[in-house]
């Protein structure tokens, strides 16, 4: 057969031309563009065609590229520009131009009137947007798309919210869900009651209580079991529902109650006085006394929360008002504040009120302790005696000196004997078993007479 009459007999149908086999091409201006390779070749619209090929179809653009591989066995357009696809019994959604959106996988797919579309996935629901986009995933029994962009979900009959972007709001385990118009949400498990913000995004109060009553600066009062606690407006817990009652402070702390017994949490909910006394009571702005009456027991803590064993009077100095404190058996010295100037770390803690400073013992060494908490000495002794003369005796080892009122030694460390100085400024010690009388400075004043030998 010659050329010519192989050309000639060609069927042309449009722009699909066959071969004497009956193998199709898609031509352009006239010109085959693709093999001769298709049982069938349909116009599809948007420049594509659909093309079989052994019982499947695919997709060739009228420039004969590929677009899709001949693998499904439906290639159908939908009514929003995609285009529907089935492989294997597996319904999928392709692009207008043939690519993937949504590869074959769901077992239904049904198109709604309100551009949604319904698919299914082994008797699960999920749905599509108008695009073709999966919104919710098909692992529902029912799903219900809202106005406001969510979907509401069951299974097992409990409700629950997905979001636009497919992202679970609120998980289907609630038996009634309702929007109020004050902007929040009410949730309902049974008989417990709880809320969340008109978009879902919070959790304001759990559905675990009996009982919710929001307060006029936004906190919601629970209660369950004749329990109350708190949550701020945020959906943060501020106070466990365990106590009987439960009052704010001004500075936000709360007074609590739990079987008769009284404590004080802070504004964040932890308790920092516990609920174990039977009064309680400020006895300045920042320190608390709290009683317990059958032991008779009192115990002081700040408004920082720490706790004392004990807390004297305050007195006023020229530095400032302040009290001995003592926490887990050591001494220090707070402010009225409530803040340790001294830290709590001293055996001993004597005022030297004419200096404005504390003799303090600490592991059998003493020092002088100023009241912001520096050590005055320039070294530690054994014994510090008090000061006369502007002069205190210190003792280390076995020896005896003498320091001034600012802590330094200004006596040397010298003398086997030593008393403490008169009003006068005068002294007698004793050093290599001679017994003189110095001045301040450690000068002698008059040799004493040697001492006898024993």
């Amino acid at each position: 057969m010659s050329l010519l009459s192989v050309c000639t007999a060609y069927a042309q149908e449009g722009e699909v031309s066959v071969n004497p086999e009956g193998k199709k091409a898609i031509l352009k201006q006239g010109q085959p563009v693709t093999e001769y390779l298709f049982d069938e070749v349909t116009k599809f619209g948007n420049g594509l065609y659909v093309v079989v090929r052994d019982g499947k179809r695919g997709l060739v653009s009228e420039e004969g590229k590929q677009v899709t591989m001949t693998i499904y066995d439906r290639v159908e357009p939908l009514k929003n520009g995609k285009i529907l696809v089935v492989m294997a019994g597996k319904t999928g959604i392709l692009n207008a131009d043939g690519t993937t959106l949504t590869p074959p996988k769901y077992d239904v797919l049904v198109m709604g009137t309100n551009g949604f579309s319904q698919v299914q996935v082994q008797g699960k629901l999920g749905l599509l947007n108008a695009y073709g986009q999966e919104i919710v995933h098909p692992e529902y029994d029912e799903v219900r798309p809202l106005k406001n962009g969510m979907t509401e979900v069951k299974r097992n009959k409990k409700i629950g919210y997905v979001g636009s972007s497919a992202q679970e709001l609120l998980p289907p385990i609630y038996d009634d869900v309702r929007f109020l118009t004050n902007g929040r949400v009410e949730l309902r498990r049974g008989s417990f009651l709880g809320y969340a913000t008109s978009d879902l995004s919070t959790i304001l109060v759990p559905a675990e209580f009996e009982k919710v009553t929001f307060l006029a600066d936004g906190k919601a009062m629970v209660q369950k079991g004749g329990k109350t606690g708190y949550y701020s407006k945020t959906g943060i817990q501020l106070v466990p529902p365990i106590y009987d009652q439960a009052r704010f402070f001004p500075d936000g702390k709360v007074y609590v109650t739990l079987n008769r017994k009284n404590g004080i949490l802070t504004s964040e909910g932890k308790e920092f006085v516990p609920a174990r006394y039977d009064n309680i009571r400020f006895e300045r702005t920042h320190i608390i006394r709290a009683e317990i009456n059958a032991s008779r027991t009192v115990e002081y803590y700040t408004s920082q929360g720490t706790q004392y064993q004990s807390i004297e009077k305050f007195r006023n100095t020229t530095a400032g008002t302040f009290a001995l404190a003592q926490r887990q058996g050591k001494f220090g010295l707070l402010d009225t504040m409530g803040v340790e100037r001294i830290v709590c770390e001293y055996d001993t803690l004597t005022s030297i009120d004419s200096l404005g400073c504390f003799r303090a013992v600490k592991q059998a060494k003493a020092f002088l302790v100023n009241l912001d908490g520096t050590i005055r000495t320039t070294d530690s002794f054994d014994e510090i005696d008090v000061f006369v003369a502007q002069r205190a005796r210190v003792k280390q080892g076995t020896l005896y000196g003498y320091i001034d009122i600012m802590g330094n030694i200004v006596i040397p460390i010298r003398y086997t004997l030593a008393e403490r100085f008169t009003e006068q400024g005068q002294a007698i010690v004793k050093e290599a078993e001679q017994s003189i009388t110095i001045d301040i400075m450690g000068n002698p004043i008059q040799v004493a007479i040697p001492s006898e030998k024993q």
